[in-house]
């Protein structure tokens, strides 16, 4: 899903493997007063029963990961989308933007569907609804949100199935991860046969004043371009005007002398 895209998205075609682990880059601490709050890290932080094999692998604080895509459809494995959530927590609805899936209580699923075209202010009337009754400390904590799940497979790792990675940073890490699965998408027509490399590492904010540090999650794509092309099967056509060896200046019959 991609927000604001069209009404024509269709449910995630899933491959048949199982979620065995979930990573962040944070983890709740809790201070001397008995609070908790959330910490920031510069490495994944790991959440599975399969923790054990993972460290073996990566070590315990591991700031990249050779990565593989196991599908190419962005609904599965580099899904974004917009989500409120209930002042318990609950996935009350998501959507792109244009079209919006609301729980049914009755089905157990997110079976209603509204679109903005219909309801222009659906998503201020959703707001609304959930603040209502909430005091104002719980209320403002009631919006949209923008959300990006990455799924994929990590190399290597003795147990056969797939890892997720969320995030909420809009600015930074959404569009870093997201710009790069569909730039590798369209210029090679598939993803699932490039090695990714995905990285974390802490940056300093640019705002003045602001000495503040957050973690960045990139995604690189471990190959040239041109064995890209070759993975992908493109037009050898492509590739020959990659491999045209350029004419130097200096051996141009027609440069100009020196």
């Amino acid at each position: 899903m991609r927000i604001i895209t069209s009404l024509t998205d269709q449910p995630a075609d899933r491959p048949v493997l199982s979620e065995i682990g979930r990573l962040a880059t944070g983890f709740t601490d809790q201070g001397q007063n008995g609070v908790e709050f959330p910490r920031s890290t510069d490495y994944f932080v790991v959440r599975s029963e399969f923790a054990e094999p993972f460290n073996q692998l990566l070590g315990e604080k591991p700031a990249s990961l050779s990565i593989l895509f196991i599908s190419d459809d962005p609904n599965f494995s580099c899904n974004e989308r917009l989500e409120i959530r209930d002042h318990k927590g609950n996935l009350f609805a998501y959507g792109d933007g244009a079209t919006f899936y609301f729980f049914d209580v009755d089905s157990k699923t997110y079976s209603k569907i509204c679109t903005v075209e219909k309801h222009p202010d659906i998503m201020n009337q959703t707001v609304t609804h959930l603040r209502k009754g909430l005091i104002h400390n719980k209320a403002k904590t009631i919006k949209w949100q923008d959300v990006l799940y990455l799924r994929f497979m990590i190399r290597d790792f003795p147990v056969l199935g797939y890892w997720q990675y969320v995030t909420h940073a809009k600015k930074t890490t959404i569009p870093a991860l997201r710009d790069t699965f569909d730039g590798c998408l369209k210029t090679f027509g598939t993803v699932t046969k490039i090695p990714f490399l995905l990285r974390v590492k802490k940056v300093r904010s640019n705002n003045p004043g602001d000495c503040v540090q957050f973690p960045v999650v990139q995604l690189l794509p471990m190959i040239s371009m041109e064995e890209g092309y070759r993975l992908s099967g493109r037009p050898s056509s492509i590739l020959s005007e990659l491999e045209e060896p350029s004419v130097s200046l200096l051996e141009s019959p027609h440069s100009d002398p020196v």
